[in-house]
C-alpha cells in the first residue's frame, strides 16, 4: 500500500488539472485526499541550465540619457522669486496695518485727551445725586440690541459691596467718543436725568469714568421687557383693561406729566420707550428713551422743502436727539417711530408738551388693539400714511373691546389741533376716576370736560 503511495506521488507531480481530477473522482480505495496532500507537500524541481525561459530584454541607454538620468532637477526662478515675494509682500502688509492702527489709536487717544481736558467737559461734572462708580465694578455682557449710531446698550452686572446686581450699561459709540460737541450734549443730558426722580422713569443706578468720552452709564434693568413684546403676546381677553391696561397707562402719563412739569420733553414716546418691570404689588411700567434736550430736538418749518424732504428732515431731527435709554429703542426704525410722532412734528413745526400727548393718543391706540399703529394699511406706502397723518386725514384705531370713556380720551389725544389735547395732569386725573373703564361717555367725560379740552401752554 505504501508503495502505491509512493508512486502515485511521483505521477501526480507531471500530471495536469484534469487528471487530479479524474483521480477524485474515481477513487475507489481512498487513497485521492492522501496523493494530493503528498504532491502539495513536496517541492517543486528547480530548473537545470537546460530548461528553456523567456528571454529578458535588456535596454541600453545612449550616454546622453545617462548624463540626463545622473543630473539633479533644476529649480524655476519664477516659482522661487514668487516664493520669496509672496511673504514679503504679506509681512509688508502687517508692518503697514499694525502702523496705521498705532497711528489711527494715538490719534484717538490725543483726541480724547483734548476733549477731556476741554474746560466746557470738565466742568460738566455729575450732581451729587449721581452716585460714582469704578469701573471694575462694572462687566459688560452681551448686546440687548445692535449698537445704534449714538449708543452700545448692553446687559451687565453691578458689583457693590452689599451683592451683585443686574444693570443695563449704556456708552458711546468710537465714533461719538470722538464728537466733542456730542460728549457735551451727553454729559448734559446725563445731568438732567439725574435730577428725574419718579417712580415711573427708567433711573440711573451709577456713573463710571466721569468727564470722559468713555462714560459708562448704568441703568436700571427692567426684567419683563418691552411692553410692546408683552401686548402682542398676549391674548386681548386675559390682557383687559381693568387688570392691566389702566394701570399701565396710568404709569406712562404720571411719568409724562413729571416731565412737563419740569419743563421736559419726551420726544420718543412709543412702544418701544415703555418697559416693564414686575413688583410684588404688580407689574409696573417705566417711560425710558427721554431725547436730549437742546435745539436738536426743535424742527424747524421750511416751506419750500417738499412733503418727503420734511419728513426726512423731522424724522432725522428726532433721532439725532434721542437719548436711546430703552435697552431696545435702537431695534425701531425711523418709520415706524414717525408713525407715533403728532402731525404738527412731521410738517415740520416745532415739538410742544402737546406733541408728547398725541404720542400718548397713539399708546392708547395700541394699548387696547395690542397691534403696531396702521398695521392693517398694507396697501399703503409709509410715505403717504405719514402725509394722511400729518394732514389730519389718517388716525390709528380703536377695538370694540375698547371702554367708552377710553375711547373719548385718545381721541382728544389724537385731536388735530395741539391746542385742543389735554395736558397730561389732567389726564392723570381722568383715569384715576372710581370705576372708569366702565363708564359710559358721558358719564367720565361731563364733570372735566372742561379740563379734558383745557387749552395748552405749550413747553
Amino acid at each position: 500500500m505504501g508503495e502505491s503511495k509512493d508512486g502515485d506521488s511521483l505521477v501526480l507531480r507531471n500530471i495536469s488539472t484534469n487528471a487530479i481530477l479524474s483521480i477524485i473522482l474515481n477513487d475507489t480505495n481512498g487513497y485521492a485526499n492522501e496523493i494530493i496532500l503528498t504532491a502539495l507537500s513536496t517541492p517543486l524541481p528547480i530548473p537545470t541550465a537546460n530548461t528553456t525561459s523567456v528571454p529578458k530584454t535588456i535596454t541600453t541607454l545612449t550616454p546622453s540619457e545617462t548624463h540626463e538620468s545622473n543630473t539633479e532637477p533644476s529649480i524655476d526662478p519664477g516659482a522661487l522669486a514668487l516664493a520669496i515675494f509672496c511673504p514679503l509682500c504679506a509681512l509688508g502688509m502687517c508692518v503697514y496695518l499694525l502702523i496705521l492702527y498705532r497711528s489711527r489709536y494715538q490719534a484717538k487717544t490725543t483726541l480724547h485727551r483734548e476733549i477731556i481736558e476741554d474746560s466746557s467737559i470738565r466742568d460738566r461734572s455729575p450732581v451729587d445725586t449721581i452716585p460714582t462708580i469704578y469701573h471694575e465694578q462694572l462687566r459688560r455682557g452681551r448686546f440687548l440690541a445692535p449698537p445704534s449710531e449714538n449708543f452700545e446698550v448692553s446687559l451687565g452686572s453691578y458689583f457693590a459691596g452689599n451683592g451683585t446686581m443686574q444693570v443695563v450699561i449704556k456708552r458711546l459709540t468710537p465714533r461719538r467718543q470722538t464728537d466733542a460737541e456730542y460728549v457735551i450734549l451727553y454729559l448734559d443730558h446725563i445731568n438732567l436725568l439725574a435730577r428725574l426722580r419718579h417712580p415711573n422713569l427708567v433711573g440711573i443706578v451709577g456713573i463710571a469714568r466721569p468727564n470722559q468720552p468713555t462714560i459708562e452709564l448704568a441703568m436700571e434693568y427692567m426684567n419683563e421687557g418691552l411692553i410692546r413684546d408683552r401686548l402682542l403676546s398676549s391674548n386681548p381677553l386675559t390682557l383687559s383693561w381693568q387688570s392691566h391696561k389702566l394701570s399701565f397707562a396710568t404709569d406712562v402719563i404720571d411719568a409724562l406729566a413729571y416731565l412737563h412739569h419740569h419743563a421736559i420733553l419726551h420726544m420718543q414716546l412709543s412702544a418701544n420707550a415703555i418697559l416693564l418691570t414686575s413688583t410684588p404689588q404688580r407689574t409696573v411700567a417705566k417711560l425710558s428713551n427721554i431725547a436730549i434736550q437742546g435745539d436738536s430736538v426743535k424742527v424747524i418749518n421750511t416751506s419750500s422743502l417738499e412733503l418727503s424732504s420734511r419728513f426726512s428732515n423731522a424724522i432725522s431731527s428726532i433721532r439725532r436727539s434721542a437719548s436711546c435709554l430703552s435697552s431696545h429703542s435702537s431695534m425701531a426704525t425711523s418709520v415706524n417711530l414717525s408713525k407715533w410722532l403728532a402731525p404738527e412734528i412731521l410738517r415740520g413745526e416745532q415739538a410742544t408738551s402737546a406733541s408728547d400727548i398725541y404720542s400718548f393718543g397713539v399708546f392708547l391706540s395700541v394699548l387696547d388693539t395690542q397691534e403696531d399703529p396702521y398695521v392693517h394699511h398694507v396697501d399703503m406706502e409709509d410715505q403717504l400714511i405719514l402725509q394722511r397723518i400729518s394732514n389730519g386725514a389718517l388716525r390709528p384705531t380703536l377695538s370694540v373691546l375698547c371702554p367708552p370713556s377710553i375711547a373719548d380720551l385718545a381721541l382728544s389725544c389724537l385731536n388735530s389741533n395741539p391746542a385742543d389735547r389735554p395736558q397730561a395732569s389732567i389726564i392723570a386725573t381722568y383715569l384715576r376716576q372710581p370705576n372708569i373703564t366702565a363708564m359710559s361717555c358721558s358719564e367720565s367725560i361731563n364733570p372735566i370736560s372742561s379740563n379734558i379740552h383745557h387749552t395748552y401752554n405749550s413747553v
